[in-house]
C-alpha cells in the first residue's frame, strides 16, 4: 500500500475488492439490509479496521462509531462462505500491497 494513499482511496480499493469477491454492488454493500449485504459490510469493516480507526471507517460508510463497533461485534457465526470470502479478500488486497 502506498503510504501516500488517502483514507478515501484505501476505502474505495477495499470496497471494490469486497464487491468483486461477493458479487454485490457498492450500494448494496453499504446500504442494503439483506443477509449477503450485511455479511459483505462486516467483511469490509473488518478489513478496514486493520488499516484505520473506527471513527474514520464510520465517516466513510456513513455510520456512527457505535454503528461501526456494532458491525464488528456481530454475534453471527461465520459461514464457510464468509470464511472463503474473507480469505479471498485478504489475498487480493495483500497482492495489491495492503
Amino acid at each position: 500500500m502506498g503510504l501516500f494513499m488517502c483514507k478515501g482511496e484505501i476505502f474505495e480499493e477495499v470496497l471494490s475488492v469486497v464487491c468483486d469477491v461477493t458479487g454485490l454492488s457498492k450500494e448494496d454493500v453499504l446500504k442494503s439490509k439483506t443477509e449477503e449485504s450485511t455479511d459483505a459490510r462486516f467483511l469490509l469493516v473488518k478489513y478496514l479496521w486493520r488499516l484505520m480507526p473506527v471513527v474514520c471507517i464510520g465517516k466513510l460508510i456513513g455510520r456512527t462509531r457505535q454503528g461501526v463497533k456494532a458491525i464488528l461485534q456481530r454475534e453471527k457465526g461465520d459461514t464457510w462462505l464468509m470464511a472463503r470470502n474473507w480469505k479471498e479478500i485478504v489475498k487480493k488486497l495483500e497482492s495489491r500491497g495492503f
